[in-house]
C-alpha cells in the first residue's frame, strides 16, 4: 500500500522529492472551511500535500513544514473534534473529516517541530499553553454557569413549595375561622378561636328544665283553692 501512495505523491506532485522527502503517513479527509471537497492527505518529512477531484473540479494544496506558523487541533460545527488548522504568512487552512485527528496531529507536530527554530518553538509551546488555559476557563465558565443555574433551580422550587404550604396553612385557617358556631348535641357551641373558649348557648324556642318549672308554678297558682 505504501507503494500505491509514494506513486500517487510522484503522480500529482512531481517536484516532490521521495528520495529525500519520503511518505510518513496518509489519510483521507477534506480541505477548506465552506463546503470542503473530500480528498486524500500525504505527509512527508517535509511537507503536507493534498489533492480531490470532485465533478472534475480539482484542488490541490500544498504546505511545507517550513513555513508553517502553527498547527492545532480544531472543532467542526464547533464541538466536532475532526479538524486540525495549519496557519501560513498567507493565512489559515482546515483538514477536516479526520476520523483519526489526534493521531494525525502528532504525525504533523513531530515533523513540523524539527522544521523549526527554537524561537519559533517557544512561540508555538507558549501559544499550547495560552490554548489549553482558555479551554480550561471556558470549561469553568461553563462549569459555573451550569451550577448557576442549578442553584437558582433548586431555590424556586424551595420557594414555591413554601408558597404552597403557606397557603395551604392560611386556608386551614380561614376554614376554622369561618365556621363560627358548631350545633354539639341540644346546644351550640360558639367557639373563639384567639382565647380558645367553648361556651354553650341553648337553642331558641328549645323547653328547659327551668322553663318547665315556671310553668308549673303559674299553673298551680291558677287553680281554685276549695
Amino acid at each position: 500500500e505504501m507503494g500505491k501512495t509514494t506513486d500517487a505523491v510522484a503522480k500529482y506532485f512531481p517536484k516532490v522529492n521521495l528520495t529525500t522527502e519520503p511518505v510518513v503517513t496518509h489519510c483521507s479527509c477534506a480541505y477548506g472551511y465552506s463546503m470542503p471537497p473530500q480528498g486524500h492527505l500525504w505527509v512527508t518529512t517535509k511537507g503536507i500535500y493534498f489533492r480531490a477531484k470532485m465533478l472534475n473540479q480539482k484542488t490541490t494544496a500544498q504546505f511545507a513544514f517550513s513555513e508553517i506558523l502553527c498547527i492545532s487541533r480544531a472543532n467542526t460545527a464547533f464541538v466536532v473534534p475532526n479538524a486540525i488548522e495549519i496557519a501560513t504568512h498567507d493565512g489559515k487552512s482546515l483538514l477536516t473529516s479526520l476520523t483519526h485527528r489526534d493521531e494525525l496531529f502528532e504525525a504533523l507536530e513531530k515533523q513540523w517541530l524539527p522544521n523549526r527554530s527554537e524561537a519559533d518553538i517557544e512561540r508555538y509551546q507558549a501559544r499550547k499553553a495560552q490554548e489549553a488555559k482558555a479551554l480550561q476557563d471556558e470549561f469553568d465558565r461553563k462549569k459555573a454557569k451550569r451550577e448557576r443555574r442549578e442553584q437558582e433551580s433548586a431555590d424556586a422550587a424551595y420557594k414555591a413549595a413554601t408558597e404552597r404550604e403557606e397557603a395551604a396553612r392560611k386556608a386551614r385557617q380561614k376554614a376554622l375561622e369561618g365556621k363560627g358556631k358548631e350545633k354539639v348535641g341540644e346546644g351550640i357551641i360558639a367557639t373563639n378561636p384567639v382565647a380558645g373558649v367553648t361556651q354553650q348557648q341553648p337553642q331558641q324556642g328549645m323547653t328547659t328544665p327551668v322553663t318547665m318549672i315556671l310553668a308549673a308554678m303559674a299553673l298551680l297558682v291558677s287553680l281554685p283553692f276549695f
